[in-house]
């Protein structure tokens, strides 16, 4: 089945912004968009919305929306709140996740240090996925909306999947202090980032 409209407009802008091929306070205006993805602007109110939604664009009722700007403050309370719930997330994973669903997490970085954008979206999904072996439903509903509001910062550093395959090995031997150790190093490699 074909992607409706509005869901193919809605990736398009939330992977621009992930990217960071749109800016913090890029004006967007539905004509505008709409002449971009050749949509009528029902499909595109519709995603600009629920990327409101979301918190990474602003509406500004009868004139567009903007792009949401995290400063280095925001991102550092961010990428605070962040290491906290992937924490409580191995501690779960160590105790719920199968080794079959732990093996899994390789899955989602197969090719993620080819580019930056594609490392960006492994990097992503590498964290998502180790949300959903917690088997806590709320954990990734949460980590989403952090990743998606601080993911355009990240660093996209090449060697970042060699902190994700540490967090692997650790969580198949069941060392908790070894994964949280490996997760730190990973969620920390954006400090040292030339702002």
């Amino acid at each position: 089945m074909e992607k409706r409209l509005s869901d193919r407009v809605y990736e398009g802008i939330q992977h621009d912004i992930v990217s960071g091929k749109l800016k913090g306070n890029t004006f967007l205006v539905e004509s505008e968009v709409a002449k971009q993805y050749q949509v009528s602007k029902a499909p595109v109110k519709a995603a600009l919305q629920n990327l409101a939604q979301e918190g990474l664009l602003i509406c500004y009722p009868r004139r567009g929306y903007m792009v949401v700007s995290v400063s280095v403050d925001e991102y550092r309370h961010v990428r605070e709140l962040r290491l906290h719930i992937e924490r409580f997330s191995i501690g779960m994973a160590v105790q719920r996740a199968s080794d079959e669903e732990i093996r899994s997490l390789a899955d989602t970085l197969e090719g993620g240090e080819e580019d930056a954008a594609h490392s960006h979206g492994s990097n992503a999904l590498f964290h998502m996925r180790l949300a959903e072996i917690s088997q806590n439903p709320y954990l990734g509903e949460t980590l989403q909306r952090l990743l998606l509001l601080t993911l355009r910062y990240a660093s996209g550093k090449a060697d970042n999947n060699r902190y994700h395959y540490q967090i692997i090995e650790a969580l198949l031997r069941r060392d908790e202090a070894a994964a949280l150790a490996a997760l730190d190093k990973d969620l920390n490699m954006d400090l040292d980032k030339d702002w």
